[in-house]
């Protein structure tokens, strides 16, 4: 692949998506290493129900892995952690007694909680201004209005869309 035009090398690139393949090329040599790191930071997914996700997040901005968030046009986070009542909604269950979901008056309260929303705080802060095309959040919980003041102070001028999934993901 090295001996292929500089060109042609970007147009198979583009069709590599997973993201342990890109890394995988990153550690083949320099030049690829070159070429693939900023695919490898142009789309972020960060699952915030995980308890490990923020904090390897965290800690590969600290070694070194910030200065490649100038590449990052999408940034996704996930909260998808089904509430205590949701689990007679799973699969393979059934429950005919009960509607599906919380009740109305329950769902509109729910806000994610006041250490969410720092980490939350803490991921937009550590991007560059302005990088972001696409904001997804998906949560059974909602974003509160500091939040989305955070996402326009420092992604306003950039960003095209912003997705935001409120409601019960049923697996």
């Amino acid at each position: 692949m090295l001996s292929l035009p500089s060109d042609i090398q970007l147009l198979i690139l583009d069709h590599i998506k997973l993201p342990s393949h890109l890394k995988a090329l990153c550690l083949t040599c320099r030049h690829l290493r070159a070429l693939t790191t900023p695919r490898l930071y142009k789309k972020i997914t960060i699952d915030l129900a995980t308890y490990d996700d923020v904090p390897r997040f965290f800690r590969c901005m600290t070694a070194g892995g910030g200065a490649h968030l100038k590449d990052t046009r999408c940034l996704t986070l996930l909260d998808d952690a089904l509430p205590p009542e949701a689990d007679s909604l799973q699969p393979n269950r059934l429950n005919f007694d009960q509607p599906p979901g919380p009740p109305q008056d329950e769902a509109t309260n729910r806000v994610i909680s006041p250490e969410m929303s720092t980490k939350v705080g803490l991921i937009l802060h550590v991007l560059p201004r302005n990088c972001l095309h696409t904001f997804r959040f998906q949560s059974i919980k909602s974003l509160d209005a500091t939040l989305m003041g955070k996402i326009d102070e420092y992604q306003s001028q950039s960003l095209q869309y912003i997705h935001v999934t409120f409601g019960y993901s049923y697996v």
